[in-house]
């Protein structure tokens, strides 16, 4: 009796096809800042304290964010931070991108780490080393943005 009631346990579970952990879970329909710094923070990398960036912070764009976190980059550097804007579209991600390549408004601060990811602009401070930088753009990287 018991090896039927597994056996159909597994025939049960088989039929409801793979599922996957919600922590490994890159596709999301929703995209925000915050899920952002948890991908960052799944794969291990640095993430301290976040604050939510005000009204007069966020004048400096062309393209005004909806949404943006500033987070400490902890035991990298010394103070270090980064942030991560959402736009409410991939064009107004891109017009803030090529502003900033540009004419760095943003860089005032010392972000010369640039990723864009579909609506999200990851910065991130120059002090913060190129290789530590790179695994932070490949975590963005692996996040897939449903209807971008």
């Amino acid at each position: 009796m018991k090896r039927v009631l597994i056996l159909a346990l597994i025939l049960l579970l088989s039929a409801c096809g793979p599922f996957a952990a919600p922590d490994s879970d890159t596709s999301l329909s929703n995209p925000s800042a915050a899920a952002v710094l948890d991908r960052f923070q799944l794969v291990g990398l640095p993430v301290g304290p976040s604050r939510a960036l005000s009204t007069e912070e966020l004048k400096l764009f062309s393209a005004h964010p909806i949404e943006a976190l500033e987070f400490q980059v902890a035991g990298l550097c010394d103070g270090c931070l980064g942030r991560v804007y959402l736009f409410s579209s991939v064009q107004d991600m891109e017009t803030t991108l090529a502003h900033e390549q540009q004419t760095p408004s943003l860089g005032q601060g010392g972000f010369s780490w640039l990723f864009p990811n579909g609506k999200v602009l990851v910065l991130l401070e120059g002090r913060v080393p190129a290789d530590w930088a790179e695994q932070y753009r490949e975590a963005l990287d692996s996040l897939a943005w449903r209807g971008d």
